[in-house]
């Protein structure tokens, strides 16, 4: 018995990917798939697998860092931004405040995981409109993901199961 790896367009498909991995499950096999799922991470498993540099542990947050930092007062004075602390992003937050991270390299992948990502209150039956609307400009129908600490995660998905990368529902 084998393990799965999913690589390419349709490892991006999370409905699919649920499945396949439930259907895994069932026969006693698991699915991985990695933090680039689409076909980029095609080549760079190819130059892993043959480079005499290794990679030491998971490289998901070895993106390039934030290119126009140099910017960042102008857009301070454009949209009013400031620093927080965790206290005051657990209020903004929890008053119905949305929020954009920046912090350290951004990730590899299609995936906002906590480096670059838009934080607000998932309970709020508005804010995917918000979302998608308001700020990400995109269609209507677009999902955002909720996350939860891990130890937590039963209390709020039906479907229980460690997914790193966003890449399950």
């Amino acid at each position: 018995d084998m393990d799965v790896v999913l690589v390419g367009g349709c490892a991006m498909n999370i409905l699919l990917a649920q499945k396949l991995r439930e259907r895994l499950e069932g026969i006693g096999r698991r699915l991985y798939i990695p933090c680039i799922p689409n076909d980029a991470n095609l080549s760079l498993g190819q130059y892993i697998s043959y480079s005499k540099y290794k990679i030491d542990g998971d490289i998901v947050y070895n993106g390039i860092g934030i290119d126009d930092l140099d910017m960042l007062p102008e857009y301070v004075d454009k949209y009013g931004a400031v620093k927080v602390n965790i206290g005051e992003l657990v209020d903004i937050i929890g008053s119905g405040g949305i929020v954009g991270i920046i912090q350290g390299d951004s990730e590899l992948g299609p995936r906002a995981l906590g480096n670059r990502s838009i934080v607000c209150n998932s309970c709020d039956s508005k804010v995917k409109d918000k979302l998608n609307f308001g700020i990400k400009f995109r269609e209507w129908y677009r999902p955002f993901a909720p996350v939860c600490r891990q130890v937590d995660m039963h209390k709020y998905f039906d479907k229980v199961g460690n997914s790193e990368y966003m890449s399950y529902s």
